[in-house]
């Protein structure tokens, strides 16, 4: 997106930032008639809204199609001690090593009647199904960072875990983030601020702490590049719709006054927030009205050899009544969904303190609260 964009798509999210009491916007990738067909065989599509979802905070669908090529097998997955039954996608041997879920269009609009839509590509021929999550899985090259027990002693010397003071629909672990968020600190009348560092009074820790925080930073970038590199074969418009809300804002404040949005070294891969996810899981399965996508890429770990005792994660979505999928997060799984429209958690099996078996997981959304305060800026300084 340029500086000068006047596309319909800028033109919306800027109408929506200057109603201070328009719902946060949300966009979807709208897939051409020619990628539906492209893409038909690896392809779970949803159809209809259920009203029969258990709590306010879950979203169900009437049914569910298979592509052809979608591989997925009976599964179970142990949760608080529970077996669960799900249907496990195995990405690494489904054909063409990918899967999308779609959407109608119109079913998306009775949930969001205030939904953007973007191109997947650059193609004139919408198709009137939208895009609610890409998986695909590509090994990572063996020139790229492992991830080990060492790391997560550095991140928790630089950064400061963020569920300290959040608690995020019964999340556990360690998250540190970086890059841009909704502030309550007013900073030269922004409502934006940037994830912080941990703080030191002696001049050379403190200087240590800040090189290493942007280490991790680049690291995350260098990360996303590569998940976002890998999906771009399939969605070459991604780089665009990830995170066009923010992207928006940010064209908007180099137009007008300073919001305080800053620049990150993974704004060139279309993100303005990352997190390192350590050990996460989260209990209750939940939507949540970001507005972005989110992006979870799987690095390459050193971990012991796997044992009775080891932790497996997985990503679940609950899609219909009686119907879940989980796709086991393994080194170089790609994940890109729609937290407004899928029902979702992080799950870890088999309960376990074994702290050689840490895992690392890189994230990317844009939640509500971020977009509130730079509308809350735009107008105030505008």
């Amino acid at each position: 997106m340029n500086k000068h964009d006047d596309s319909f798509l800028s033109y919306r999210i800027e109408e929506t930032l200057k109603q201070e009491d328009a719902p946060t916007p949300h966009v979807l990738a709208e897939l051409s008639e020619t990628e539906v067909l492209r893409f038909a065989a690896n392809t779970i599509h949803l159809k209809g809204v259920s009203t029969n979802s258990t709590t306010q905070n879950e979203l169900l669908y009437k049914s569910i199609t298979y592509g052809s090529n979608i591989r997925r097998r009976k599964s179970i997955v142990t949760f608080q001690g529970k077996k669960i039954p799900s249907y496990e996608l195995s990405i690494q041997s489904t054909k063409r090593n990918m899967c999308i879920i779609t959407l109608e269009k119109d079913d998306a609009e009775r949930v969001f009647p205030y939904l953007i839509t973007s191109n997947s590509t650059h193609n004139n021929d919408p198709s009137g199904r939208v895009v609610l999550m890409t998986c695909i899985f590509r090994q990572p090259p063996k020139t790229s960072k492992t991830w080990n027990k060492e790391d997560f002693v550095l991140i928790k010397k630089c950064k400061p875990n963020i569920l300290q003071s959040s608690n995020h629909h019964q999340s556990t672990g360690y998250y540190a983030s970086f890059g841009n968020k909704g502030s309550y600190e007013m900073q030269n009348q922004s409502s934006v601020g940037q994830y912080a560092t941990k703080k030191n009074t002696k001049l050379e820790k403190q200087r240590i702490i800040n090189s290493n925080a942007t280490i991790y930073e680049n690291y995350c970038a260098d990360e996303i590049s590569r998940s976002v590199n890998t999906m771009k074969g399939f969605l070459p418009n991604i780089k665009r719709i990830i995170a066009p809300v923010i992207e928006t804002s940010y064209e908007i404040q180099l137009r007008h006054k300073d919001m305080n949005l800053k620049e990150t070294p993974s704004i060139s891969n279309g993100c303005w927030q990352t997190s390192i996810c350590i050990n996460a899981e989260t209990k209750e399965y939940h939507t949540e009205h970001d507005c972005t996508y989110t992006l979870i890429s799987v690095p390459n770990h050193s971990v012991p050899k796997p044992s009775l005792s080891s932790s497996k994660y997985d990503f679940l979505f609950r899609l219909t009544d009686n119907q879940s999928i989980n796709i086991t997060l393994k080194p170089g799984i790609s994940l890109m969904f729609s937290g407004l429209f899928l029902t979702h958690r992080q799950n870890k099996s088999n309960d376990t303190t074994d702290t050689e078996n840490n895992f690392f997981n890189i994230a990317s959304y844009g939640n509500q609260r971020l977009f509130n305060h730079i509308r809350k800026t735009y107008n105030r300084n505008k």
